[in-house]
């Protein structure tokens, strides 16, 4: 980007510039999905390799505030697992911005938004079965626990400290050592695996598209992680991560002094967007503020194919 290039914008993309920064801040501090909108948007407005790299620094400055509003929920073990398998998907994600040109580059920010707005509603969709069947299992607790034990048949629980029978006369016992190592086992693998994949992807998403947030949103949600986990963790991820990526997009030679001055003017209306993320996140309905969400970044991803 050049300094002609940017004396040259516009007032109204300048607007759109500063909205999309306004966003990103809301992103960081409150709901994550809007990014999809600020990335689409910087992409219409500047070159689509370069408005990567333009944006970036913007979603680090996000980041730093994030990490100052939640990093004590973060769960390192977790990071620890998922942020060396971010490298490989950061060299494919370089190497294919490297090879493909500007239109090339802008359809593919288009399909990968439109991959993670997939994406986010099969999670959307998971959450809500879950939380379904979470109500339907609690309903049929209570109702059981109203149940007197003589009509319910069950047997009442030992006093003694002996291992209650069950109902073919055997004890229940623990499972064996073995099994249960065995169990331990396959569930270190498979989160091993799990982690590796889901690295990898965000990886290329973030280096090609900085839209790796539904990857991880839906690794963190299905892997049990409390909201506040979730917040404090994606924090330190997105933040570790964005500064990785620095020195792959100033190698493709996407940074300009330019753009650089560009971020700096907008940083105030992203530090507005922050503000009033922390404060709207806690009073507005989630599920309507991710179905919009869905339908701005869907909008801004076909624009982006025309």
């Amino acid at each position: 980007m050049t300094a002609e290039a940017l004396v040259e914008l516009s007032t109204v993309e300048w607007v759109v510039l500063a909205g999309a920064a306004c966003l990103i801040g809301f992103a960081k501090t409150g709901v994550g999905g809007v990014a999809g909108v600020a990335v689409a948007a910087f992409a219409t407005v500047l070159p689509a390799k370069e408005s990567t790299a333009a944006i970036l620094v913007l979603l680090i400055v996000g980041d730093v505030l994030a990490v100052a509003l939640y990093r004590k929920h973060a769960d390192w073990r977790l990071l620890v697992r998922l942020l060396p398998a971010v490298v490989p998907g950061l060299v494919l994600g370089a190497w294919f911005v490297h090879v493909v040109d500007q239109a090339v580059m802008r359809r593919s920010i288009a399909v990968i938004l439109l991959v993670m707005v997939a994406l986010q509603l099969w999670t959307s969709r998971r959450r809500h079965e879950a939380a379904s069947a979470a109500e339907a299992a609690s309903a049929a607790e209570a109702a059981s626990a109203a149940e007197p034990a003589a009509v319910s048949g069950t047997e009442p629980a030992s006093t003694d400290g002996t291992t209650p029978a069950t109902a073919n006369g055997e004890t229940s016992t623990p499972a064996s050592g073995g099994t249960s190592a065995e169990a331990h086992g396959r569930a270190a693998w498979r989160q091993r695996v799990e982690a590796a994949v889901v690295g990898t992807v965000a990886g290329f998403a973030t280096m090609t598209a900085n839209a790796a947030g539904p990857v991880m949103t839906l690794y963190l949600l299905l892997s049990g992680r409390t909201v506040m986990q979730l917040l404090g963790t994606g924090a330190w991820y997105f933040l570790l991560v964005n500064v990785t990526k620095v020195p792959f997009s100033a190698g493709l030679g996407l940074f300009s002094a330019d753009a650089l001055l560009m971020d700096l003017l907008l940083v105030p209306a992203l530090l507005a967007g922050a503000a009033v993320g922390s404060l709207v996140a806690r009073r507005i309905s989630l599920r309507l503020f991710g179905d919009v969400t869905l339908v701005l970044t869907s909008v801004s991803a076909v624009l982006l194919l025309l």
